[in-house]
């Protein structure tokens, strides 16, 4: 598990610096850090919400 997590974070950082435009890069960290804060937010209240149904 740990290493699945320090590829995923290796690989997200290239991703988002190494395929995004020169001028682009800002935004691109940017969305991906809002899709993983996203994530972080609806995943437990999704699966409480499951549980609990």
């Amino acid at each position: 598990m740990v290493l699945g997590k320090i590829l995923q974070a290796a690989g997200s950082w290239l991703i988002s610096d190494e395929f995004a435009p020169n001028a682009l890069v800002g935004a691109y960290q940017g969305l991906f850090n809002t899709r993983t804060a996203a994530a972080q937010t609806i995943g437990p209240a999704s699966t409480t919400q499951w549980a609990v149904t």
